[in-house]
């Protein structure tokens, strides 16, 4: 699979996603205060701290996602946009109806059933939770089935409303990603000597139940 970050060319102009965009999925985020999204984090961050509240617990979670709302909603009104001028667009329940999509179910399935193996995992204190492979899987896994979604939703806007294939390409390149992160993990786990014999035998099965569905994702 490619590796290199998409590049939008068209007759009119060439798009490349901002490198922030990335943020949003990876486990590992950039962390800058200039970044768009990892900048409003940390500001957020330092100012529960100020109040002498966790930064990392959900009320501030919730806090930071309303901020945020608010912020989008006034920028977007100030720009004179009119949010009660919205109406639902006519092929809505089309639309909604891709979530119900067999490729998704099959998907969200998968996750499912690596988030039972990670809950037992935490029961039983099993080492392996806590390597980079163990949190790459804990994080990618649910990754996997949002990009998949989104990107069902792209191959329909591409068929039915002419949508240039820009987000396409780029969620493309993140599901790539994800699939590469995810299997490349499992398999460093099944190499370890760290993990039982039950554990390599959830794993193996993970694995193959993941590249079953690799192909079918990768030809949305």
């Amino acid at each position: 699979m490619s590796s290199k970050r998409p590049i939008f060319k068209d007759d009119d102009f060439t798009f490349e996603y901002p490198l922030w965009e990335d943020c949003q999925w990876r486990r590992i985020s950039c962390n800058k205060v200039d970044c768009p999204l990892c900048g409003r984090i940390l500001k957020h961050d330092a100012k529960m701290r100020l109040r002498g509240k966790d930064p990392d617990s959900i009320e501030s979670a919730l806090e930071c996602v309303s901020d945020s709302f608010s912020e989008t909603r006034m920028m977007l009104e100030q720009d004179g946009f009119d949010f009660d001028s919205v109406e639902e667009p006519e092929n809505w329940k089309e639309r909604e109806a891709l979530h119900n999509h067999p490729l998704n179910v099959r998907v969200r399935c998968w996750m499912k059933n690596v988030h039972d193996f990670i809950k037992m995992s935490h029961m039983e204190l099993a080492d392996w939770i806590n390597t980079e492979s163990g949190k790459d899987i804990c994080w990618y896994h649910t990754i996997l089935p949002v990009k998949t979604d989104r990107q069902i939703t792209n191959r329909w806007e591409m068929d039915n409303e002419n949508d240039d294939g820009c987000d396409y390409q780029y969620t493309r390149w993140v599901l790539e990603e994800v699939l590469n992160t995810l299997e490349k993990a499992i398999s460093e786990l099944l190499s370890s000597n760290s993990i039982s014999y039950e554990e390599k035998s959830s794993f193996y099965q993970l694995l193959d139940e993941l590249k079953s569905l690799e192909k079918d994702i990768l030809s949305i």
